[in-house]
């Protein structure tokens, strides 16, 4: 919270037979505000779940932030419907990463890596922007929606296979932009009435593994 001086008022007095001028100002109160920022994991709290503020440098990660993983060990960070919808500018990772439910979305133009086991049993992952999000782990991914757009590329390198995902590259319509979603180490893929889909000319979903 903080104060600034937006005008000034002048007045007249009079003492002695002389005229005195006074400015009198005027303070307005400014609302207060959460300036967009890095947050770093601590893990102080329980240890893996990521809605848990206790396990943040500076709280549970907020709208633009830019977040960076680094811990030593084979924790795993539980990423559950008790996050909600959260959306970053970026995301760095060393530590295997798990999603059951909510939503994660990446908006910036900064690469966001996860370089170790990623996972999916539930949720959405989003990538909305240019930086893309690449995974060099391993892991599945089940009944979970991802998508890519904005020119945004979505890379699973690790991911060997997929069971009920839908997929959506690309936005139609309005502001209608390009996605990829890959996986050069697919395997297996099994379905029960998912969508896949690439909007777009320049949108692809490769399965080609």
């Amino acid at each position: 919270m903080g104060w600034k001086q937006v005008s000034g008022k002048k007045g007249n007095l009079r003492r002695g037979g002389r005229h005195l001028r006074r400015e009198i100002a005027v303070i307005e109160q400014l609302e207060s505000r959460r300036l967009l920022s890095a947050d770093m994991w601590t893990g102080l709290g329980d240890g893996t779940t990521w809605s848990n503020a206790a396990n943040w440098q500076n709280g549970v990660p907020q709208t633009g932030d830019d977040v960076t993983i680094n811990t030593s060990g084979s924790t795993t960070i539980n990423f559950t419907s008790a996050a909600g919808n959260v959306t970053l500018d970026s995301l760095t990772s060393n530590t295997p990463l798990t999603l059951s439910g909510g939503s994660l979305t990446i908006t910036g133009s900064v690469a966001s890596t996860v370089s170790a086991n990623f996972s999916m049993t539930g949720g959405a992952l989003s990538v909305t922007g240019s930086g893309g999000f690449t995974e060099s782990g391993s892991g599945t991914i089940s009944n979970a929606n991802l998508a890519a757009s904005g020119g945004g590329i979505l890379a699973l390198s690790g991911i060997t296979g997929l069971i009920n995902v839908n997929l959506t590259a690309g936005t139609t319509g309005s502001g209608a932009s390009t996605g990829q979603i890959l996986f050069p180490a697919m395997t297996t893929y099994a379905s029960s009435a998912n969508t896949i889909q690439a909007n777009g000319s320049g949108s692809k979903i490769d399965l080609s593994a």
